[in-house]
This record gives C-alpha cells, sequence and structure tokens, in this order.
C-alpha cells in the first residue's frame, strides 16, 4: 500500500499520472487508476478493477516511488521542452527572418546562435528535480 497524498497527487495530475505509468509500466498497461496504489494487496486491486492487466507484474511500493519521483522529472522535462521551442519561436519571428538576420552586425548573429545554443542544451545542463523546477533560461546578450 503506499500513501494516500501519492494516490491524489495523481488523480489531481492527468499528465503526471501519464508519466508515472510509463515510468512503472514501460511496456504499457491494459488498465489502471491511482486507486490502485492503496489497494492492500494485488488480488484486492484486481477484484476492484483498479489495475486489470494480467500481463503485467503488480508494482511493489518502493516502485511506485520511484516511478512518481521520475514522473515529475519527466513531466518537468517536457514543461521544458514546451517552453523552450516558445523561446525558440519568439527568437526566430523576432530576429532570424532572412531580412532581418541579413541586416544584423556579426556582433548580434553571434549572440544570437549563441542564446539558441544555450537553449539547445537546457535538458542536457538541467538533469535534477529542482533544477527542471526552477530552470535558469539564457539570456539574450544585445
Amino acid at each position: 500500500m503506499v500513501r494516500e497524498d501519492i494516490r491524489k497527487e495523481l488523480w489531481e495530475d492527468e499528465e503526471l499520472f501519464e508519466h508515472f505509468k510509463t515510468v512503472l509500466f514501460p511496456g504499457g498497461i491494459k488498465f489502471c487508476n491511482p486507486d490502485f496504489l492503496v489497494s492492500f494487496t494485488e488480488d484486492r486491486a484486481r477484484q476492484g478493477k483498479v489495475f486489470d492487466d494480467d500481463d503485467v507484474a503488480f508494482p511493489t511500493e518502493q516502485a511506485c516511488e520511484d516511478a512518481l519521483a521520475e514522473a515529475k522529472k519527466q513531466k518537468l522535462l517536457a514543461e521544458l521542452r514546451t517552453e523552450r521551442e516558445k523561446r525558440f519561436e519568439d527568437i526566430d519571428q523576432q530576429k532570424t527572418k532572412i531580412d532581418v538576420w541579413e541586416g544584423l552586425p556579426e556582433s548580434e548573429k553571434t549572440a544570437i546562435k549563441v542564446y539558441k545554443q544555450a537553449l539547445r542544451d537546457m535538458p542536457a545542463t538541467h538533469t535534477t528535480t529542482s533544477q527542471l523546477a526552477t530552470p535558469t533560461w539564457p539570456v539574450l546578450e544585445e
């Protein structure tokens, strides 16, 4: 049995639960919902139809807790990538259109290239949950 707060957290955040299921069941799963986390036994979870996949091993409490931590990290990484893509779009709309780009001084072109590379590097430089939760975004030096 897993703590009620974990089950509640997964019920309240559908995106987090999807990441959780992907981490916990990498081969996929037919059906489960967060209630299986507080079922007393595998038999009870299967009888209650909160975990209904005979081809998948029932996870341990530790596996659930580890999966939740990894799911949170994956969700934050997905959010970081979404924000990064928005920043790429912003800079591309402002500065890298061919008619604008050609008129920029070399120093500004170099600054834009450095900025975009720093954006590309964000997933590699932000590897912990705390770094992903509060990312340090690059600043375009002008």
